[in-house]
């Protein structure tokens, strides 16, 4: 028996669409086990070219990260950008 509880891992391109259907809205993209993991995801989220391509064009997307129960939620929001 595993002495760690496995962890879905996060559906960044289903987040992305969801944050484009909503936009200006704060949402939940997922829920990290470390701060440190959060806070380098929500990197990529706002400069889209090292990585997490779903948060394309660079700017579009803003990110911050939020402790919570169970771990460092990460929170994105679509602001715009040339699509």
């Amino acid at each position: 028996m595993s002495r760690y509880a496995i962890r879905k891992r996060a559906d960044h391109v289903a987040a992305a669409q969801a944050l484009r259907a909503a936009p200006c809205e704060w949402q939940t993209v997922h829920v990290y086990a470390t701060r440190s993991a959060a806070i380098g995801t929500a990197w990529h989220v706002r400069r889209p070219g090292n990585g997490l391509f779903a948060y394309r064009p660079a700017g579009a997307f803003e990110a911050r990260v939020e402790m919570v129960d169970g771990g460092t939620a990460l929170l994105a929001r679509y602001v715009g950008g040339a699509a």
